[in-house]
C-alpha cells in the first residue's frame, strides 16, 4: 500500500544470446572449444533447446504488450552489448549518492584460451548467420524496440 512498483530489465541482442547459450545447453559445464560452438550454432539441431521469454509470448496480443511495455512501463532499460552504461543507469536510477560501485566494466576475456560470443559470431558463415537472423526474428524485433528504449532511458 503505498509502494510505487519500479521495472528494469537488461535484454541482450538475440544472436548473441542464442550462441551463448549452447555452451549450457547439456549443463555438464564441460567446456566447449570456439569450433564445438561455431559447428553447434551451424546446425538446426541446437535449436530445438532454444528458448527465451519471445517463445512464451506467441499470440500476437502479448508480443505486441511486451513491446509496448517496453517503451512505456519500464524505468530502465538496460543491454547487455551496453552493459557498462547499464550499470551507470542503474546507480543514477536506484541512487545517484551511493559510490559503491565506480569501476569500469572490463569487458575483455582473461584467460589466454578464453573466447567471447563476438568471436564465435565472427567465425559463423554469412549463411548461417542470415539463418539466425531469419530464426530469431521475433525477438529480433522485440531487442528493436529494447534499442529505442535503452535511448530513452539514456
Amino acid at each position: 500500500q503505498g509502494y510505487k512498483v519500479h521495472f528494469v530489465t537488461v535484454v541482450r541482442e538475440p544472436i548473441a544470446g542464442y550462441v551463448s547459450g549452447i555452451r549450457y545447453d547439456d549443463g555438464s559445464g564441460k567446456k566447449f572449444s570456439i569450433n564445438d560452438i561455431v559447428k553447434a550454432a551451424s546446425q538446426n539441431r541446437s535449436r530445438q533447446h532454444y528458448t527465451n521469454a519471445v517463445k512464451y509470448l506467441s499470440r500476437n496480443a502479448a508480443y505486441a504488450d511486451a513491446k509496448t511495455n517496453l517503451l512505456t512501463k519500464f524505468n530502465v532499460v538496460g543491454l547487455v552489448e551496453n552493459f557498462d552504461v547499464t550499470l551507470r543507469l542503474l546507480k543514477l536510477f536506484i541512487d545517484s549518492t551511493w559510490s559503491g560501485w565506480t569501476k569500469q566494466v572490463d569487458s575483455h576475456n582473461q584467460s589466454p584460451g578464453a573466447y567471447s560470443t563476438r568471436d564465435v559470431l565472427n567465425r559463423l558463415s554469412p549463411a548461417v548467420r542470415a539463418d539466425l537472423r531469419a530464426y530469431t526474428s521475433r525477438e529480433t524485433d522485440l531487442y528493436r524496440t529494447a534499442l529505442l528504449a535503452h535511448a530513452q532511458t539514456c
